[in-house]
């Protein structure tokens, strides 16, 4: 009786399903997600920094102009506007206003692009 309960048991966990895959191919849906595991679907830009929907990826030059998918929770970052200070040391910053950035938890650094799908 007690292997019959856990062969139930087993079988019943093994059928849950994951939670539905977050895709996002407009950068206006992306304030909703902030902190979701989500999977971006958009060209890739040709700057130093990738991007995919307006999202920092980990993309190789290669894909620029092709549209790619990457996986990763979803981080967005916020920088106030500050007033100049003619004596403060230079920085090289992206300046005040919102930027998202695509992670990859298992990696610990930004996801990385991949060609997509048709």
């Amino acid at each position: 009786m007690r292997r019959a309960a856990l062969v139930l048991l087993l079988s019943a966990v093994g059928c849950t399903s994951a939670a539905p895959e977050r895709v996002v191919e407009r950068r206006e849906q992306l304030d909703a997600v902030v902190g979701q595991r989500i999977t971006i679907i958009g060209v890739q830009s040709r700057t130093k920094q990738p991007m995919v929907l307006g999202v920092d990826v980990d993309g190789d030059y290669a894909l620029s102009d092709r549209r790619v998918r990457a996986t990763g929770i979803l981080e967005r970052r916020t920088v106030a506007p500050k007033p100049f200070d003619p004596d403060a040391p230079a920085q090289t910053s992206r300046g005040p206003g919102t930027s998202y950035s695509l992670v990859d938890p298992q990696r610990g650094g930004l996801a990385r692009a991949e060609l997509a799908r048709p």
